[in-house]
């Protein structure tokens, strides 16, 4: 079986997982500073040392999903957006009606825009995902048959052949559906 970086086209270019994810990066860590100086870990009940330290395993966290989704890792581009959308509701439920009410809100003009920023890159890691041209796509569920998924000799499975998504374990997929009696 061939590594997972000899798969990927010449060709692939994650521009849009890179720009929106670190955007998503620097919009968390100026919004969790912003967060320190207003006292939000109070309202949550936690010590500085701990919030510190869950500051620091985020950005981290969001840091290695990002290197992952540059080099095209399936499960890192899903963790980047699962915590894109997570993060994206979050924040418009946390501070949408604080920055309604009336009067400037914590730091005024600098803290909307990083709220904004924050909500707005991590809606674009969970939504778009960079296509093997650099072009944006929405993110709307498997790509049918990537060449890049299969040896230099074609597809492994008929699913493919039959315009469908491949397995993981395309043998093994036909060597159950057999014994099932499916095929």
């Amino acid at each position: 079986m061939q590594a997972e970086t000899e798969r990927r086209p010449a060709d692939a270019n994650p521009t849009g997982t890179l720009v929106s994810g670190a955007a998503f990066i620097g919009f968390s860590a100026a919004h969790l500073i912003d967060e320190f100086l207003w006292n939000a870990p109070q309202e949550f009940h936690l010590r500085e040392g701990t919030t510190l330290l869950l500051a620091l395993l985020f950005v981290t966290a969001l840091a290695g999903l990002l290197a992952g989704a540059a080099l095209q890792r399936p499960t890192s581009t899903f963790g980047l957006a699962l915590i894109g959308a997570r993060i994206a509701v979050a924040d418009v439920s946390q501070h949408a009606p604080e920055i309604a009410a009336a009067g400037p809100w914590r730091s005024g003009l600098i803290s909307t825009f990083l709220a904004a920023g924050l909500t707005l890159s991590a809606a674009l890691t969970a939504v778009l995902r960079s296509t093997p041209g650099g072009r944006f796509e929405l993110n709307t569920g498997p790509r049918r048959c990537p060449t890049h998924l299969h040896p230099p000799h074609g597809p492994t499975s008929s699913a493919c052949a039959r315009g469908r998504t491949p397995s993981h374990f395309p043998r093994s997929a036909d060597r159950l559906a057999r014994i099932a009696g499916t095929r």
